[in-house]
């Protein structure tokens, strides 16, 4: 069972509480062209555009509208899945997390996954050929990548790749121009994502492991952390706080979260990226 080699650190993505992005700008166009410079050109649709708003705090000020196609930029996604146990090495298959450690998914990896969660159940390859089952269809995918994953898809490792996808997953962001604080932190979901990183891909929370493991399923990350959704598209979901490792694909600012802030690589937890009153739905 092999550990994939990352730097070590205190968490995955983070913010930086002191230095919000927008904040000090003069005006709402320049605010806006800073920040569409740092999104990758390829990844946007359409042009980025301002509009009035009034997020949670009751602060009528302006927010920036983008578009981004769902398919990052600057890196090559995946692998996820290996096909056959019998496959090694570091680009056999992507990633997973577990208590605080980040392990390779290559074929060994998987061969002892009833070993690894001591479940004599979890088996997700033929015994006789070697050959992982894995989610080679959108149907397959969609079945499978889901908190309540179809019993027929149980066992298998899950990848879902963007050439399965046949609807946009265009995704639009709205961000306060300068970063706004609520009364208190809340909880990350899945349901709106926690910012837009800088290749244009959703930032997420945590992926729903107790249900995949309840499945006997896997859904492994690529080395920078994500994979691909029916309903999203790419994105970086391996921001597990327990993870004590930063993915090579990121930079020391990696996005911007929905409340405004800056997200950079350093010890704090994603969890709490959006300073108090993580989220903001404006």
């Amino acid at each position: 069972m092999s550990h994939k080699h990352v730097p070590y650190l205190g968490a995955i993505l983070a913010v930086g509480f002191t230095q919000p992005l927008f904040a000090h700008a003069d005006e709402a166009h320049d605010r806006l062209a800073l920040f569409a410079s740092y999104v990758a050109k390829d990844a946007v649709v359409g042009e980025p555009s301002i509009v009035d708003c009034t997020p949670s705090d009751g602060t009528e000020t302006s927010c920036f509208v983008i578009a981004v196609s769902g398919e990052p930029e600057g890196h090559t996604i995946g692998p996820w899945c290996p096909t056959n146990i019998l496959q090694t090495g570091k680009d056999a298959g992507g990633i997973w997390l577990d208590n605080g450690e980040v392990y390779e998914v290559d074929g060994p990896f998987i061969s002892k996954l009833d070993q690894f969660y001591d479940d004599p159940v979890r088996q997700l390859f033929n015994p006789e050929t070697g050959e992982i089952r894995v989610t080679g269809t959108l149907e397959g995918c969609r079945a499978a990548a889901r908190p309540n994953v179809d019993p027929d898809e149980n066992n298998f490792c899950v990848q879902c790749e963007i050439s399965f996808l046949t609807q946009s997953t265009e995704q639009n962001y709205v961000l306060p121009g300068a970063p706004v604080f609520g009364d208190e932190t809340t909880p990350v979901t899945d349901t709106y994502g926690t910012g837009i990183a800088f290749s244009g891909a959703r930032i997420d929370g945590p992926a729903p492991r107790d249900a995949i493991l309840a499945a006997h399923t896997l859904a492994p990350f690529d080395d920078c952390g994500g994979h691909v959704t029916p309903a999203v598209g790419y994105r970086y979901h391996a921001n597990d706080p327990a993870a004590n490792a930063i993915l090579p694909c990121h930079t020391a600012a990696t996005g911007c979260s929905l409340s405004g802030w800056k997200t950079t690589c350093d010890a704090t937890l994603l969890i709490k990226a959006h300073g108090p009153g993580a989220r903001d739905d404006v």
